[in-house]
């Protein structure tokens, strides 16, 4: 079943407003003005003129959408977590720390969230570590929170 023509016309729309945005906020504003831009089918269709672009020997094209796609996943990601409850921001804060001591000062900052159960539970559950690095990051962070509501 192929989409409809209206569907495909703000599609083609879409893209080329996207194509012609010039920085992060324009990107942002456009990702307001329309959800379709924060779909996995609007990424699809970008990455599918990327790859044309490259096939065609466009390269400067292609770059300049493979740019605004990887900021486009950004915007999507802090959209994502904005919609996060004050828990799982709390959580994510606490995980996503630079080092042990911005992760103490998130802990303090957060610590009507953090110092729970939840939180703890959350930590070693809901999150997938995709390889042995983010594994054993997990795992060092879940001690860590177990460290600082002991203290």
């Amino acid at each position: 079943m192929s989409p409809s023509p209206s569907f495909t016309e703000e599609l083609k729309t879409l893209l080329h407003a996207f194509s012609e945005t010039e920085d992060r906020e324009a990107l942002a504003a456009l990702a307001d003005e329309s959800r379709l831009l924060l779909t996995d089918e609007f990424a699809e269709a970008v990455q599918n003129l990327i790859d044309t672009g490259l096939r065609m020997g466009n390269y400067d094209a292609a770059e300049a959408l493979r740019q605004r796609l990887d900021a486009l996943k950004e915007i999507r990601a802090m959209k994502a977590y904005q919609r996060q409850d004050a828990l799982a921001q709390a959580v994510i804060a606490f995980l996503q720390a630079e080092d042990d001591e911005k992760a103490r000062q998130t802990y303090a900052a957060h610590r009507n969230h953090l110092d729970t159960d939840a939180a703890e539970q959350m930590l070693v559950e809901d999150f997938d570590a995709g390889d042995n690095k983010a594994h054993a990051h997990l795992r060092r962070r879940a001690a860590l929170l177990k460290q600082f509501r002991s203290e």
